[in-house]
């Protein structure tokens, strides 16, 4: 696996491999040959696009995900001593020297071009710079004993004795060399905040760098903070979201579950990960009917407990100072179960419409006046415009206190008729009710709205004319 120094010379080797691995049992004996698992000697074949009838289906999603071909990286210690570059290195999610203990590199010092299997020398860039003189730094101690996990499970080698000192959990000590490379890139995923990871960028290396901190982080307290540590991965994707409640269709486009569609057989996230995004998901949806409701996780913070939930103003101290001792913490089992008994939805902008009786461009000049807030957000190149009952409700109410019951004459128009053309004139007439300029009636005290409520025509001709003066 060691010591080959150019991407032909690498095709050529595993080429010639898998032409006599047409059979399951050729198949097993070189890799017990070669000292890997059957799956994880398939994987490593499949760095070469030119291979046939290996799990072909599978070749364009590991090259993609788990190898930095064309590209690799380099530790310079190892080449300054024995002038070797690792195959091992080629595998995205080994991020740090397993002898060493530094970060590896993946560019040239001198002219920052990214270093491929097919440069001319086997210690040297195409500019000529011997990579043995580039510089690195140490790796944390968590962090490379966490790269030591994933090599020695990569390789089949048995664990080292700082391993078998137990620093992390025994779900991370038990992955296979597979497990490790999709849980690497799954993370990687979260720290390049996009569902693919691709790895022909000249930052991947640094994403790596993250996702193995983040991975050392975890698996040393899993699980006490690992619920925790999911949240604040999915409050960097969702960050600048401030509505206490989304959809739930935002939730899903954003938050950890929909990293493992991307993740399919032999490719699989362990299962205990699965588990765990799952339960966060679940905890966070509030309602799945309709458009489907679920909490913002930008607004989540961890308790005293370390269980997740929102930090709320006492009854008591009022708007006073907003210390942390005027905050009352309330779990997110608590929050969810409030929400579902206030029974408050998310309508969609064709519902609010209805609901408040207006047109598509009345509700418009609504939301840009700031009479009502909606959420926007993207889902598949479109825009889409929700918004909370509790908006709604409260729109309806502010309608019902500015307006009075008495009869309705037919010199009173309802302010749904306040033409499209002059749709300015129904924040005109909205804003001088809030002045007490003119006045609101309406027939009947419930089912408020603006097809409900009326004004005199002899207040929207002054309004008019006051305008023009």
């Amino acid at each position: 696996m060691n010591g080959y120094t150019g991407r032909d010379t690498l095709g050529r080797f595993t080429r010639s491999i898998t032409r006599h691995l047409q059979k399951k049992g050729q198949i097993e004996v070189i890799a017990q040959l070669a000292g890997l698992g059957e799956h994880d000697l398939l994987e490593l074949l499949h760095r070469h696009r030119r291979i046939p009838n290996v799990h072909a289906r599978l070749s364009g999603f590991v090259i993609n995900s788990f190898f930095r071909e064309p590209y690799t990286a380099y530790c310079p210690a190892c080449i300054r001593e024995r002038g070797i570059f690792r195959a091992i290195w080629n595998f995205r999610a080994v991020a740090i020297c397993e002898l060493h203990g530094q970060w590896l590199l993946e560019s040239c010092p001198r002219c920052t071009a990214l270093v491929g299997w097919d440069r001319p020398a086997s210690i040297s860039c195409a500019c000529g710079f011997n990579l043995g003189l580039a510089e690195t730094t140490s790796a944390p101690v968590e962090a490379a004993l966490i790269n030591q996990l994933l090599t020695s499970a990569v390789l089949g080698v048995g664990e080292s004795d700082l391993l078998a000192e137990q620093h992390f959990c025994a779900h991370a000590r038990r992955m296979s060399g597979l497990d490790w490379l999709a849980v690497a890139n799954f993370l990687a995923t979260f720290v390049g905040r996009s569902p693919r990871f691709h790895p022909i960028g000249r930052a991947g290396l640094d994403a790596e760098k993250r996702a193995t901190l983040l991975a050392a982080k975890w698996f040393a307290e899993w699980p006490a903070n690992a619920m925790q540590g999911l949240n604040g991965i999915a409050q960097r994707s969702t960050d600048g979201w401030k509505p206490p409640l989304i959809s739930i269709q935002q939730f899903n486009a954003r938050a950890p579950a929909c990293y493992t569609r991307y993740r399919h057989g032999a490719l699989a996230l362990p299962d205990f990960m699965t588990v765990l995004i799952r339960s966060y998901s679940e905890l966070l949806t509030v309602h799945r009917d309709g458009l489907g409701l679920a909490v913002n996780p930008d607004r989540l913070s961890p308790g005293a407990d370390g269980g997740l939930g929102v930090y709320l103003p006492r009854a008591a101290a009022g708007n006073v100072s907003g210390s942390a001792s005027d905050l009352e913490f309330l779990p997110l089992s608590r929050l969810v179960e409030g929400i579902r008994g206030s029974n408050i939805a998310l309508y969609s902008k064709h519902e609010v419409e209805r609901l408040i009786g207006a047109t598509s461009r009345q509700l418009a000049a609504l939301v840009r006046d700031g009479l009502l807030r909606s959420d926007r957000h993207k889902q598949r190149n479109r825009c889409k415009q929700l918004m909370l009952s509790t908006e709604v409700d409260r729109f309806r109410q502010w309608l019902t206190d500015m307006s009075s019951v008495g009869e309705i004459r037919a010199d009173m128009v309802p302010l749904s008729r306040l033409s499209a053309s002059g749709r300015a004139m129904l924040l005109r007439v909205l804003r001088a009710a809030m002045a007490g300029h003119v006045s609101l009636f309406r027939e009947r005290q419930d089912h408020v709205s603006l097809d409900t409520c009326f004004i005199k025509m002899t207040s929207v001709v002054a309004l008019t004319r006051w305008q023009r003066g």
